[in-house]
Parts: C-alpha cells; sequence; structure tokens
C-alpha cells in the first residue's frame, strides 16, 4: 500500500482517538455533574464506535493490498455476547448458525468438532457456569470459527479467524442476531 494512503488511514485513526482522550479528560473533570457526565459517556460511545468504524475500514482497505510486504496475515472479529437466548448453546443450534454465517461471509465450510457433556456420564458432567456449555469450531478453508457457550451466564464468545478478508460487520450482526445478545463487545483486528 503507498506511503499516502497509509498516511490518511493512521491521520484518522489517531484523530479519532484524540477526540475520545478529550472527552474522557471532560468525562473526569465532570464527575460529579451528572448531566455532564452523561452527554460526554454518549460521546464517547459514539466515538469509540467510530474509530472501530475507521478501524475495520482501515484493515478493509489494506486487504485489498495482499501482495505488498506488511500487509496482515489475516483478520480476527472477537464477540462477547451477553443476555444471550439459552435455546441457542446447543449443537442443533450451533451446526445451522455456522452454515448461515459461513454463507453470510462468504467462507468454505471445513471440518465441525464439538467440546461438551454429549455423551458424557452424568457424574463427570460440568457444573460450573464457567466451564459447563458447548463449544465448537468450525474449521474454515481459510483458518477457524470459535464458538464458546454458556448458558448458565447466558453467554456466548465467538473468534472468528480467516486470512481471507470478511466483512466483520455481517458477522457480528447475524451472530449478535442468532444468539439473541443483549448486549456485544466487539474486537476486529488485523493479524500480522
Amino acid at each position: 500500500m503507498n506511503e499516502k494512503l497509509w498516511a490518511i488511514l493512521d491521520a484518522r485513526e489517531r484523530h479519532t482517538q484524540a477526540s475520545m482522550d478529550v472527552i474522557h479528560q471532560r468525562l473526569s473533570e465532570l464527575n460529579n455533574d451528572a448531566i455532564g457526565s452523561s452527554v460526554c459517556q454518549g460521546t464517547i460511545t459514539a466515538l469509540e464506535r467510530e474509530n472501530q468504524r475507521l478501524r475495520d475500514e482501515n484493515a478493509a482497505l489494506t486487504a485489498q493490498h495482499p501482495e505488498e510486504p506488511g500487509d496482515p496475515y489475516g483478520y480476527e472479529l472477537i464477540l462477547d455476547l451477553h443476555g444471550c437466548d439459552i435455546a441457542t448453546c446447543n449443537r442443533a443450534s450451533l451446526r445451522k448458525y455456522f452454515k448461515k454465517l459461513c454463507r453470510a461471509i462468504d467462507m468454505e465450510r471445513c471440518d465441525l468438532h464439538f467440546w461438551d457433556d454429549v455423551g458424557v456420564p452424568r457424574a463427570e458432567r460440568q457444573t460450573s457456569p464457567h466451564t459447563k456449555g458447548t463449544s465448537a469450531v468450525q474449521f474454515i478453508l481459510t483458518s477457524t470459527v470459535v464458538v464458546h457457550t454458556l448458558p448458565l451466564l447466558g453467554a456466548a464468545y465467538i473468534n472468528i479467524f480467516s486470512c481471507k478478508a470478511f466483512d466483520s460487520a455481517v458477522a457480528e450482526q447475524l451472530t449478535k442476531k442468532w444468539f439473541g445478545a443483549t448486549e456485544c463487545r466487539r474486537r476486529f483486528m488485523a493479524r500480522i
């Protein structure tokens, strides 16, 4: 990628980060002012979304030039979902999720493996909310989609990694909707 484009991408991200830093400083000054604090927090949330959008856009622009040295090897979307519908935390639902997700982000599915208490004697099953659930690895031609569900906590943790670029916004929206999540924390990064 040429230096001019890199400079533009870097400047956009630095500008958004600088704006967030100013708002964070103002928020700490207004910690006793509920109205000012609420306004600043809303602005920070909007700036964080914009900064993430710019990062995703920068990663997509970078992906258009894979032949150039220094470009990412792959891309990873990490989603932490809470308030999930526990009916989605089973093998049957996950099989359907992987099919729909891979179709939506244009990935070729390969082997699928589950890890849970299916077929395990009752005395040996997991009971802790942090370990009881179904985990799955959907291998794709370009890497993996990994899901860990924790129905007792109403949570699901998803990692989508691929050396082929994909639309992270489509993957996030489909995943949030599939699991019925009321809260979603996302991270999207280029892997070098």
